[in-house]
């Protein structure tokens, strides 16, 4: 998530004043907002219930552990900007599969619409919702609404931990209850998308594709929308079952075989991302080349590399980000992750993780952001870092050199 410096986010951006603007004119005149696809009433819960057919309620075993609750009293002013303490030591989310009839799914924001409502399910955001003509394409059948936002839509993290599993799971209970079911998907998936799509039709033979150009409007005979409701968005995946589901996905799709004790040590280079670069990373190089380890830059990695590397994975070093995702597929219980975090930006998303797969984890406070959340590693921090390390090569757990 970036952040506007503090300066400037008192003053509205382009975005939100178009968003505003557009806003009133739809509510004014409805007519407007339907022929530029600009519904700015949301559904509720309520509005859905009548059409409820499948509910289940997912909850993690496990808790944080009260060193990680504490780091996050302390230190998570971010996380608790939005989740007032006590923090969420549980994962719990209860999904739901709402059976819906005729609806539209937007190509330029993603968006589920009501026709006979006029209501948009998803939240309205000024990054998303605008005004635009759209080409209405009408698919037969029951469909399930995959687009996503326009942007930020191949995000390794969202994929993963934001309805993938629920997803799985849905298809899994409802069975052949539909004779057909069209996931719909834009156009430009990255890899381990369409990896997670051919998986997916591969187990579920009545499922098919169907891609949706941003300049289209999807006439929806019937539509099946899955609800996560979450008791806090950092604690996704919510259980146990649903990251070793996660896990077993990949690894079937990809064929890969059962690797042995994990022994790799290494750092995660966030060399190929815009935002969060660790800016005397050379330093910290510096000091783990010795012990080592191994210095992979995941988003420059096919997707069955980062399974792999992950599995074998022992010691993993790496700053707040989504390679960090791939903690979903380590050996539970047999690595130890340390995270380095900018100290005005700390959350939870990949504590979470460590913990479901009962990982040792080592939260580290560096510097504050600079632009474009990039953030230095004081000496203090590398000390601390080191100091891991060293606990490590003395208990002999050395990686293979």
């Amino acid at each position: 998530m970036r952040q506007a410096p503090k300066w400037r986010r008192s003053i509205p951006t382009s975005r939100q004043l178009r968003f505003a603007v557009q806003s009133h004119l739809a509510s004014r005149w409805p007519s407007v907002g339907q022929a530029f696809n600009f519904f700015p009433a949301e559904a509720t819960r309520q509005d859905l219930e009548r059409s409820l057919t499948l509910r289940w309620v997912e909850e993690s075993h496990c808790s944080l552990p009260d060193d990680r609750t504490a780091f996050l009293e302390a230190f998570g002013a971010l996380e608790q900007a939005r989740y007032p303490l006590p923090i969420t030591q549980k994962g719990r989310a209860e999904i739901s599969v709402y059976r819906l009839g005729r609806c539209y799914v937007l190509g330029h924001s993603g968006a589920t619409i009501l026709i006979h409502k006029g209501l948009q399910l998803q939240s309205l955001a000024h990054n998303t919702a605008k005004f635009k003509r759209l080409r209405t394409r009408s698919i037969q059948g029951t469909c399930i609404n995959r687009l996503g936002m326009r942007r930020g839509h191949r995000h390794y993290y969202h994929f993963m931990m934001d309805g993938l599993f629920p997803l799985i799971r849905a298809l899994e209970k409802l069975g052949t209850w539909f004779p057909k079911v069209t996931l719909l998907v834009r156009p430009d998936l990255a890899p381990f998308q369409r990896a997670a799509y051919a998986r997916l039709l591969a187990m579920f033979p009545h499922v098919q594709l169907e891609t949706v150009a941003d300049d289209e409007r999807i006439h929806c005979d019937e539509l099946l929308h899955i609800d996560e409701a979450m008791n806090c968005e950092y604690r996704a995946p919510a259980s146990e079952q649903a990251i070793e589901t996660l896990s077993g996905f990949f690894n079937t799709a990809y064929d890969l075989p059962s690797t042995g004790a994990p022994r790799r040590w290494l750092y995660l280079s966030r060399a190929d991302a815009k935002i969060r670069h660790i800016l005397n990373e050379a330093e910290i190089i510096q000091h783990l080349k010795p012990f080592g380890f191994e210095v992979i830059c995941p988003g420059k990695m096919s997707h069955q590399d980062q399974i792999r590397v992950f599995a074998e994975a022992q010691l993993i070093v790496g700053s707040h980000g989504a390679a960090l995702s791939n903690l979903v597929f380590t050996q539970p219980g047999q690595a130890h992750v340390v995270e380095l975090f900018a100290s005005d930006y700390v959350q939870s998303a990949y504590m979470w993780l460590a913990t479901l797969k009962g990982q040792r984890y080592t939260p580290i406070l560096c510097g504050p952001s600079q632009t474009h959340q990039h953030f230095d590693v004081p000496e203090v921090a590398i000390s601390r870092l080191m100091g891991v390390v060293q606990r490590k090569v003395d208990s002999q757990q050395v990686p293979a050199g």
